[in-house]
């Protein structure tokens, strides 16, 4: 199986926010910013180490860094073609489809990229934030961290002054998605609490929880809605009726009853989307047959047939072409880099902010 970690954190805010939704929000200014501070570094020194089980040693360590891959230059709207032009997706549906087609070009609209001061009012429309997946979510939060400190080269790291400092010589840029041993000793779990003190989202007051392996979660009892994203599959065999009795049944089962406040009750208001497996290389899928793409596509359909019979409320996301697009940008055949994680990131930031 593949080395990948489950991450559960829960974030309740209290401030309350409500911006009016426009569509001239997109900024990427802010993305060229972060790539200016970190090219000097990145463009030539970018070492990607491979994982403990030697599947990466395929690779070459040195790579180009993938933050200036034509893929993310087209997403944030800074290349010359037709996404600059595009008006931004302006529902969570049409964000959805716009991420499964936008490698292809056949979408109407584009993503926008939202500064951090931006993503902080997007976090301030939810009573709760909760995410619960594996190594592909943890990587996704690291990315988010990356955005929200403006730092490209080491920004992943949760606590920067608990890092070593061979972390920091063999783990920045592309590097800090290697799920190599030494860059994984970072992991200190995705803390919102670092967003307030670093003064990233000073307003924010929250819980944030330890890793929980269970799938009991209580969101919802608060006036505000709540927000549950859900990513599986890798540890349950690509296998959908797993990862559905596994993890998305006794999951999603939480959302479905009411609260009482007060002498008031109503039902939970938890905006909820659900990812499921990514495109892997055929050297991946060699060592772990099943991984294989039809199983992996099979497995997503079949996630994403559940959630239309059991839960029509919430939203399914696939990230497969993109993935698949990004093929030779990955550390270890499966886990992809900085530029498929940023663009993950601002994908579920926007929909969070389309479906308050």
């Amino acid at each position: 199986m593949c080395m990948c970690v489950q991450i559960w954190v829960l974030l309740l805010v209290t401030c309350i926010w409500t911006p009016t939704r426009a569509n001239n929000n997109h900024s990427p200014e802010s993305f060229l910013f972060m790539v200016e501070r970190a090219a000097a570094a990145c463009l030539y020194h970018n070492i990607v180490l491979p994982r403990g089980d030697k599947i990466g040693h395929a690779f070459h360590n040195e790579r180009n860094w993938s933050v200036k891959s034509d893929l993310m230059s087209r997403f944030v709207g800074i290349s010359d073609n037709k996404n600059d032009t595009l008006p931004s997706c302006m529902t969570a549906d049409e964000v959805i489809v716009m991420t499964e087609a936008f490698p292809s070009g056949k979408h109407t609209c584009r993503v926008r990229w939202l500064s951090p001061s931006s993503i902080c009012h997007v976090f301030q429309k939810y009573a709760t934030i909760a995410w619960r997946g594996d190594s592909l979510t943890r990587h996704m939060l690291n990315a988010l961290y990356m955005i929200q400190s403006g730092d490209l080269r080491y920004g992943a790291f949760p606590h920067p002054k608990l890092t070593a400092s061979s972390v920091y010589e063999n783990c920045s840029c592309d590097g800090q998605f290697s799920e190599a041993q030494i860059c994984r000793s970072y992991e200190q779990r995705f803390d919102f609490d670092d967003m307030r003190k670093n003064s990233w989202c000073p307003n924010i007051n929250h819980t944030s929880g330890s890793p929980i392996f269970g799938t009991d979660v209580d969101l919802g009892c608060l006036p505000k809605p709540s927000f549950l994203y859900v990513q599986g599959g890798t540890h349950h065999g690509f296998n959908a009726t797993r990862t559905i009795s596994e993890l998305l049944a006794p999951t999603l089962s939480g959302i479905r009853s009411t609260c009482t406040l007060g002498n008031r009750t109503f039902s939970k208001q938890v905006r909820t989307v659900v990812s499921g497996v990514n495109w892997v290389t055929k050297m991946n899928a060699d060592k772990y047959p099943h991984q294989a793409p039809k199983y992996g596509l099979a497995h997503n359909r079949g996630i994403a047939e559940y959630l239309g019979n059991e839960f029509p409320s919430a939203k399914m996301i696939s990230f497969w072409n993109m993935t698949m697009e990004a093929a030779n940008r990955t550390s270890d055949g499966f886990h992809h880099l900085t530029d498929i994680n940023l663009m993950k990131a601002m994908i579920l930031i926007n929909i969070m902010d389309l479906m308050a």
